[in-house]
């Protein structure tokens, strides 16, 4: 088990963060408890489970660190509307009674291809949304300046070499990178 020294919150091993060794509300360091882990904390009562809450509480005030106005233990809905949310990374059966939420447990560990195709798909949902979208909308394409379309083409190098052959270097061709595929008009 973890703890915030500043607002007193506890993270469970089996919480989906708990690697991050940031408290996720602090962004504060999360110190490890030696004599507390996940399967002794649920064997315990409910009182004793309050018993432990109330100990961390403790030692994040003998710390120094610890912020009355951030810890949520013992708050209620008058005081923070998200009240619950103290025991959101390790009461999970309380949080879940209390926000009517599912709990972030961590999932079974992934194979390798799980993982990746995971990683795979979660790329592809940030690259998918309207902040990264490479699509302009047609703000930027070209369009014929006589008639307004969009149907243009591109002249081609061999054209241009033609039309300067037949009709020499002053042809309209020669002289013209677009042609619009409605009206004719180069330029």
């Amino acid at each position: 088990m973890k703890y915030c020294r500043k607002c007193g919150r506890i993270y469970a091993e089996s919480y989906k963060y708990y690697d991050n060794n940031l408290c996720v509300y602090e962004s504060f360091p999360l110190i490890e408890d030696p004599g507390m882990t996940e399967d002794k904390f649920l064997k315990l009562t409910e009182e004793g489970k309050d018993a432990y809450e109330l100990h961390i509480i403790d030692l994040c005030k003998q710390s120094g660190h610890f912020d009355e106005n951030r810890c949520l233990r013992g708050k209620t809905e008058k005081d923070y509307i998200y009240y619950y949310d103290y025991y959101y990374a390790f009461r999970y059966d309380k949080y879940e009674q209390l926000s009517g939420r599912k709990a972030p447990i961590k999932q079974r560990d992934l194979t390798p291809d799980e993982k990746a195709i995971e990683e795979w798909e979660a790329r592809q949902r940030i690259y998918d949304s309207p902040f990264f979208s490479r699509s302009n909308n047609g703000a930027n394409q070209p369009k014929c300046p006589t008639c307004g379309s969009t149907n243009i083409n591109r002249i081609s190098a061999a054209s241009k070499f033609t039309g300067a052959t037949l009709f020499g270097l002053f042809s309209k061709t020669a002289k013209s990178q677009f042609q619009c595929g409605s009206c004719g008009y180069k330029w």
